[in-house]
């Protein structure tokens, strides 16, 4: 601790550095003063001297409900100048006017502080009285203009809704709004991007009294609602975009065209995942893994046209910005789309499972704070790579692999029709009842009903090299024996009957993947038993195998709705 002062509190907090005691934060400030009108009729001038209302002071000081203590700190200046220059009644004394102000304030219930704002009052009073405002500039309006002028000018900029700049300040970073426009469906639609700005730069560009014009917010917020949207939240700056179009009714056959064609079997599935995300953008919901080893199949149009669809609220990223530690430019979207993925390995894997499901993220930008924020990204992979793009196990139960097939026939113009069909498929999934009602898991669908052979494809994939080399040997032998529901054999079995396995794994090596990979089940009781690999009868504890050729890959879609 330095040192023990007293100076006035709202221009020396700092809690680091020095005790002051009677050092209290600033609280509930958003920029916003005094209109013009309110300064002007405070002032009352006769033919002989001017003369200052304090009447109007008070009643303003005991009625203001917004920006209070900028407000009072305010207004409590232009008192202590007009004191200063004798423009009250000679009855009014200092103390007299300090005390009607503290009456005033204690008048006003919306301050919450009334010791606070009486200590902001006293000293932007005192502030005020170095600065007389003298009977000829009173005459003439020139300082009251300038006053009026620079209130006012402030009182525009540094409002968020009315601002004429694009600057503003979260917490300690100032950010500077870049407006994105494009024109869809024959309107120009605008969606924002924050660019990161210093200080020094800002002043340089402009100058430092421009620094008091820029709207404050306490921190970032991700609030997402398509359909009852705030830009700011108890003071936060809302990271999130409001919808781009306007509903209107109207068919969309090109949009069902899309979804069947990518979907199949599943297009209304489809369907209800892309409503879940618009009517509940908060909800969680599964990995979709669009995947074709060939080219033309309209996975990219099928993100493009979601990125059309949530203009300003989706970004196409590729593998660079997954695997990046800088995220700002789309961790905070909500829908988040991967371009041509090839995500393999431990880490990228653990990374998109990590998205999938956590509830809130860094969001880190170069030189800036890192903010958490909550997280409600739906993600969307593509890839040309139908089995190795993503390392998924038996027990992942967080992605829905679709096989998407080639188009058949080409139209330059279907995303230009896809766009012009957004606003009538807007309207019906907001007026259509959840075409997926109840909410089965944690990423609301029942991942049963997301099955797929192209996910299945991707886990048995992924599956250890000697899980290949013993899935040969009991397919085969189930493919023998198709009246067969099991089989009985044991880890040493496998083990002798294969050198590649002999010469590089161990019993137990076997016996794992006999139970994570294949669900076997191993006899807790000694018996005598026929090993079916072997032919030989043997005296231990076998492990029993289900049929591996009888998996169920059934789709069910939800009642058809057209």
């Amino acid at each position: 601790m330095q040192g023990r002062f007293s100076q006035p509190w709202f221009m020396t907090y700092d809690e680091n550095v020095y005790h002051n005691w009677e050092a209290k934060p600033i609280e509930d400030v958003d920029y916003s003063y005094v209109s013009m009108e309110t300064i002007e009729s405070i002032v009352e001038e006769g033919e002989e001297k001017p003369s200052v209302n304090l009447k109007m002071f008070l009643e303003k000081l005991s009625s203001v409900k917004e920006n209070k203590h900028i407000f009072v700190l305010r207004l409590a200046k232009l008192m202590g100048g007009y004191f200063a220059g004798k423009l009250f009644t000679k009855n009014l004394s200092e103390e007299k006017i300090i005390a009607e102000a503290n009456s005033a304030i204690v008048k006003n219930h919306f301050i919450k502080d009334y010791d606070a704002a009486k200590k902001t009052f006293l000293a932007g009073f005192n502030y005020g009285k170095k600065e007389p405002i003298s009977k000829e500039s009173l005459k003439t309006k020139s300082i009251t203009y300038k006053i009026i002028s620079e209130l006012a000018e402030i009182t525009i900029d540094s409002n968020y809704e009315i601002k004429r700049h694009p600057f503003i300040l979260v917490g300690n970073d100032y950010w500077e709004e870049n407006y994105i426009k494009e024109s869809i469906l024959g309107k120009e639609k605008t969606s924002k991007e924050l660019l990161l700005r210093k200080r020094a730069n800002i002043i340089d560009r402009i100058n430092a009294n421009f620094l008091k014009k820029i709207p404050y917010f306490k921190a970032f917020c991700n609030e997402p609602d398509f359909f009852n949207y705030q830009q700011v939240i108890n003071e936060k700056y809302n990271i999130a975009n409001p919808l781009a179009y306007e509903l209107k009714e109207g068919e969309f056959p090109t949009i069902k065209h899309l979804f069947q064609h990518i979907f199949g079997e599943q297009w209304e599935f489809g369907f209800a995942y892309v409503q879940i995300g618009l009517m509940m953008p908060k909800q969680k919901m599964p990995v979709l893994c669009l995947v074709s080893k060939t080219n033309e199949t309209g996975k990219t149009t099928f993100i493009d046209f979601l990125n059309s669809m949530f203009w300003g609220n989706a970004k196409i990223i590729s593998n660079k910005d997954i695997k990046s530690d800088f995220n700002f430019h789309y961790a905070a979207k909500q829908w988040i789309m991967v371009d041509e993925s090839k995500l393999d390995g431990h880490e990228n894997t653990s990374k998109i499972k990590q998205m999938s499901t956590q509830q809130e993220v860094n969001i880190n930008e170069k030189f800036a704070s890192i903010t958490s924020l909550p997280f409600y990204g739906k993600i969307i992979l593509l890839s040309n790579d139908e089995r190795g793009f993503l390392e998924i196990g038996d027990a992942d139960t967080r992605y829905w692999v679709v096989k998407v097939p080639p188009i058949k026939n080409f139209d330059p113009n279907y995303l230009e029709k896809l766009e012009k069909e957004i606003p009538a498929f807007l309207y019906y999934l907001k007026n259509t009842p959840l075409i997926y009602p109840e909410k089965k898991s944690r990423l609301w669908f029942d991942m049963k009903d997301l099955n797929t052979e192209a996910l299945e494809k991707v886990k048995e994939f992924n599956k250890s090299p000697i899980y290949h080399q013993i899935i040969d040997k009991i397919e085969g032998w189930f493919l023998m024996h198709p009246d067969r529901e099991f089989l009985i054999t044991q880890a040493r079995t496998i083990w002798e009957m294969d050198e590649y396995i002999k010469k590089n794994y161990s019993l137990k090596a076997i016996g794992r993947v006999l139970k994570e990979d294949f669900n076997g089940e191993w006899i807790d009781k000694t018996s005598r038993f026929t090993d079916d690999l072997s032919g030989k009868k043997d005296i231990g504890r076998p492990w029993k195998i289900k049929n591996v050729t009888l998996v169920n890959l059934s789709v069910t879609a939800p009642k058809t709705l057209f």
